[in-house]
């Protein structure tokens, strides 16, 4: 609604759970799915969505852990989807943030348990209330994707796709909207 008021944009958004029957592509729109979500079953049906979307959703992820995160904005999982793009200019096909790190939608059943057990539904808040979340660490993450957002929606540039941070030690890696950063990753991947 501030960006509407501010911009004058036409921005619709819905903040709620997501199920099975959802769709998140608007023809002729930009489509953006933010998932603030902490658990692999909502990732890999973002990540279905995105893959049947065939670069036409952009998904920025927001995650963190007890003092860690990352926020990764894209919209392509496939190579061939990337590399017919390239000559469209690098920001119109990104890897997704489930190409980047294949573990967001693929839980061992050890991690999924360690996570359930931990967390016993329980809000960051009152993570962050019992000792199992830092104080600031989603407020960084929720500064990362706001920003990767604004760059997207206002300056329609972004000079990188993802970031992932470290505030017990300090340590930010950016990943760098270039060529060479996004041939890695679907190398790696």
């Amino acid at each position: 609604k501030r960006l509407n008021a501010v911009y004058g944009l036409k921005i619709g958004a819905a903040c709620r759970a997501i199920d099975k029957r959802d769709t998140f592509v608007v023809p002729g729109a930009l489509n953006i799915v933010i998932g603030a979500v902490d658990n692999f079953a909502a990732r890999k049906l973002i990540a279905q969505h995105v893959d049947a979307a065939k670069g036409n959703l952009f998904w920025i992820d927001a995650g963190n852990e007890y003092s860690n995160g990352q926020v990764l904005i894209g919209n392509c999982s496939s190579r061939d989807v990337f590399k017919k793009g390239l000559g469209l200019g690098l920001s119109h096909h990104l890897p997704a943030p489930h190409v980047i790190y294949p573990d967001l939608i693929q839980a061992t059943k050890r991690k999924a348990k360690m996570i359930k057990k931990k967390k016993q539904e329980l809000s960051c808040a009152e993570l962050a209330a019992e000792g199992l979340q830092g104080l600031f660490v989603n407020r960084m993450a929720a500064a990362w994707a706001l920003t990767m957002l604004s760059d997207l929606l206002l300056l329609r540039e972004l000079k990188y796709f993802g970031v992932a941070f470290d505030l017990e030690w300090g340590g930010v890696k950016t990943y760098r909207l270039d060529r060479a950063t996004i041939e890695e990753v679907f190398t790696v991947a």
